[in-house]
């Protein structure tokens, strides 16, 4: 096999022959395979062979074949796909796939359209399953002179392919393109430490971050290092309630914007730390992850948590499961709890049950909540 990235040539015998005019049979032959083109072949886009494009049913397509899995985890098979290249169209296909001569083959219904898989702006119907331990050993059957012939014939009521042979890699002029790798690098920087210029101080614990990406993703970070609140980049505080696990977590969000609560509890944690650093992400996050655990035992405190963070999508959610199961969340001591410190939830809770719709939330009034020093009052209450 030629290194990856070299310009290597592929041998490829394409027809387009009609039949009738809602039948159209297309073949690609692909030759100078060996048993070391399966086994040997890079997956994904770099070890990917694709045929030209051709024209049938009104629509594009395009025949690709990986010789040994599209991905890491589908090597040691050969996968076939045929994939519909024209954008905002449809079509569902029935594809049987062959590969050997009619007395000694391999059959199998590997076409699926149950659920078609997005290829460019089209999609693209194959299988990963026509393994190298039963196609190699018989190569001379199903790859006779090494040669793969895929004929597909596209019909207006089904489409059948046939597979009939195949031997080493052709090679193709396909220059690696890595996958992208800035998350994970930002999460190998938040872990290392290396180049950081701040330290955020949770208790006795303090936590080394680099300022350029804090101010980028949190305005009250940016605040603390570069604003009005700016202090000592050595010493940056942490309010109480957000504990050295909750505060890791919450930089992995700052850094990678990826995450995902372990528990209905770690959420009701990360929601705070998201009302605080002015997080809208892992804010949504987390009132998704509430709002699917919401129960007759939780909803009146996750509806009290909603208020107090200002989640209006939790709220909300909230507001309509209490609706629809008032009977016996006002029969938990939540709701109790609730009654007594909040009688405006209560109410909002009432209107919901009666019009099937949680109220229209109040505009703001508070003069500190508008302006462009609006964020920064917002930011010392949070710190007081």
């Amino acid at each position: 096999m030629a290194a990856a990235g070299t310009k290597r040539k592929l041998d490829i015998a394409a027809t387009t022959r009609f039949k009738e005019a809602e039948e159209v049979c297309f073949t690609w032959r692909l030759e100078g395979l060996t048993a070391d083109s399966f086994t040997g072949a890079a997956n994904g886009a770099v070890g990917r062979l694709l045929s030209p494009e051709f024209s049938a049913l009104g629509k594009e397509w395009r025949l690709q074949a990986y010789l040994n899995g599209e991905t890491a985890e589908d090597a040691g098979h050969l996968s076939v796909y045929l994939a519909l290249r024209t954008p905002n169209t449809t079509i569902t296909p029935y594809v049987p796939l062959s590969i050997g001569d009619v007395k000694d083959s391999l059959t199998a219904n590997v076409f699926s359209t149950a659920q078609p898989k997005p290829e460019g702006s089209g999609k693209a119907w194959g299988s990963q399953f026509l393994s190298h331990k039963k196609l190699l050993p018989k190569r001379d059957v199903y790859f006779p002179g090494g040669v793969m012939t895929v004929t597909a014939t596209l019909k207006s009521t089904q489409l059948v392919v046939a597979v009939q042979g195949v031997a080493q890699a052709a090679e193709a002029s396909v220059l690696p393109i890595p996958p992208p790798s800035a998350l994970s690098d930002l999460a190998s920087l938040l872990a290392s430490g290396e180049g950081a210029d701040v330290t955020l101080r949770c208790g006795a614990v303090h936590i080394s971050a680099h300022s350029p990406i804090l101010c980028a993703r949190s305005p009250v970070l940016k605040a603390h290092l570069i604003g009005p609140l700016a202090c000592s980049l050595d010493n940056v505080p942490v309010p109480p309630e957000i504990d050295e696990h909750t505060l890791r977590r919450t930089l992995t969000v700052i850094y990678t914007d990826e995450l995902v609560p372990e528990s209905a509890e770690e959420a009701q944690h990360l929601l705070n730390a998201a009302d605080h650093y002015g997080l809208p992400r892992l804010r949504a996050i987390c009132e998704n992850t509430l709002a699917e655990s919401l129960s007759v035992d939780n909803a009146a405190f996750t509806l009290t948590l909603a208020e107090q963070h200002g989640a209006a999508a939790l709220k909300d959610a909230a507001l309509r499961f209490v609706a629809s199961n008032a009977v016996p969340v006002m029969a938990t001591e939540g709701w109790r709890h609730l009654k007594a410190a909040s009688p405006a939830l209560v109410d909002a809770a009432m209107i919901t049950a009666v019009t099937s719709a949680p109220p229209a939330p109040v505009p703001p009034t508070d003069p500190d909540t508008e302006g462009a020093d609006g964020e920064a009052r917002r930011v010392r209450r949070r710190t007081k």
